[in-house]
């Protein structure tokens, strides 16, 4: 049976260790390590983790430790994201939020 994947914004990692997010966040972690999906984590991910709290990145280590997939953005989703009527069609997005999108 084919597993879901699941791209793992750096919130869902920071979510693990704020009270009002964490419930959800560390039960999908658990399924993670359970095998019943996926992690899809990007480079864009990776770039934002490394100026996080230790257990963040720790958390993401050990999510690319499971068996993960990591995507990167290609230059032509940067592109795309640096187009102006892309930042039109997202006007309440926030910096960066459009690279995660294209990175899954």
């Amino acid at each position: 049976m084919r597993r879901f994947r699941v791209y793992v914004d750096t919130s869902v990692l920071g979510g693990c260790f704020d009270a009002e997010f964490s419930e959800w966040s560390n039960s999908l972690v658990q399924d993670f390590r359970l095998g019943r999906f996926v992690p899809v984590l990007s480079d864009v991910v990776a770039a934002e983790v490394a100026l996080a709290p230790g257990p963040v990145r720790d958390l993401h280590d050990a999510l690319l430790r499971l068996p993960a997939e990591v995507v990167s953005v290609s230059p032509e989703a940067l592109r795309l994201v640096s187009d102006s009527s892309v930042q039109r069609r997202q006007p309440r997005a926030r910096p960066g939020h459009a690279e995660h999108l294209l990175a899954s």
